[in-house]
């Protein structure tokens, strides 16, 4: 049985991305300060906080800062914040993969970035929405969005990785995958030269992928372990909790059951930790999947039935997309 295999994307591209106890110091730094700040600047600080929630896997927390900056955000009539907003509404209804209302929230950010003519925003709400058109299967109004960002950024002369590798995921989900690895490449050179090891992490994890696809899965294993050693030592546990379940897909392509049951389980221990239901939904799937091939026939339907929720969720994404756009 062939297994459709997630690739790991940007959620961000900086030069070095703090562990999980440096966003706490920095979120309990940013909750000091918020009695002593009003309009603008509080705002800033709502939208930073739901950042870095949303980046340590506490989105529930996150929502409540999002809330609150879109109350002072429509209180103050300010057509930035109100863009802010819902760009970071469009971020959270991604991450709980209601994609139509993240779509709803993606356009109305556009739309305040346009009129108060943010270039750099308007781009970031271009790859924004190129993930939303994604899975909802709309590939072409995916590519387009992308492209747009990837314009804006050339006029404003930078380079945007997340957008370059973005692109290479829709050609991977194409099957082109020279094309695919181009972008790849061309993400790869930009995060060697610019120090950015999160960023290679995640590239060479989707160039694993695609070899997982061209059959090389030695090669893949090793670029995966590779990553997955970088997301532990940083505690990034949403990034870890898809690696095992890459690693997890590839060692049922191996027909090394076993190993594919340990990442599994490891997947789906650390994603009901994190609440990404996309993943659990994915380790369930693959877990019942491996029950059948042994013959336990029960289990192999249970884990069918813990998959169907987050299935019914991810739209097309689940078993006929091969991959997953972030931010």
């Amino acid at each position: 049985m062939k297994h459709s295999i997630r690739i790991l994307v940007f959620f961000c591209i900086c030069s070095f991305l703090p562990g999980h106890a440096q966003v706490e110091d920095e979120i309990d730094s940013l909750l000091k300060i918020i009695p002593f700040q009003k309009d603008s600047l509080l705002a800033d600080t709502y939208s930073k906080l739901f950042y870095r929630y949303r980046n340590i896997g506490d989105i529930k927390t996150a929502k409540k800062y999002s809330d609150s900056l879109g109350l002072l955000a429509y209180a103050l009539d300010n057509p930035w914040l109100k863009g802010d907003y819902h760009h970071a509404k469009c971020s959270y209804y991604i991450n709980t993969s209601n994609f139509e209302e993240a779509l709803k929230q993606g356009l109305l950010a556009k739309d305040f970035y346009t009129v108060v003519n943010d270039q750099y925003w308007l781009s970031q709400s271009y790859n924004q929405l190129g993930i939303v058109y994604k899975y909802l299967g709309q590939t072409g109004m995916a590519l387009e969005s992308y492209l747009n960002s990837l314009r804006i950024q050339e006029d404003l002369g930078q380079t945007d990785p997340k957008s370059l590798m973005n692109i290479g995921v829709l050609y991977a989900d194409l099957d082109n995958l020279e094309v695919s690895n181009d972008y790849y490449k061309r993400v790869e050179a930009i995060c060697l030269e610019e120090d950015i090891p999160y960023g290679l992490a995640l590239t060479r994890s989707n160039l694993a992928t695609n070899l997982v696809k061209m059959g090389d899965y030695a090669e893949a294993l090793r670029l995966y372990k590779e990553g997955m050693s970088y997301f532990k030592e940083n505690d990034l546990k949403n990034e870890l909790g898809e690696q095992y379940n890459l690693m997890g897909a590839a060692y049922i392509e191996l027909d090394s059951l076993e190993a594919a049951k340990k990442y599994l389980e490891l997947a789906l221990e650390i994603n009901e930790e994190t609440g990404e239901m996309k993943e659990i939904g994915r380790s369930n799937r693959y877990l019942g999947d491996i029950y059948f091939k042994e013959g336990d026939f029960n289990r192999g339907a249970v884990g069918g039935c813990a998959a169907a929720q987050p299935r019914a969720l991810l739209y097309n994404a689940y078993g006929v997309e091969d991959s997953l756009i972030s931010e």
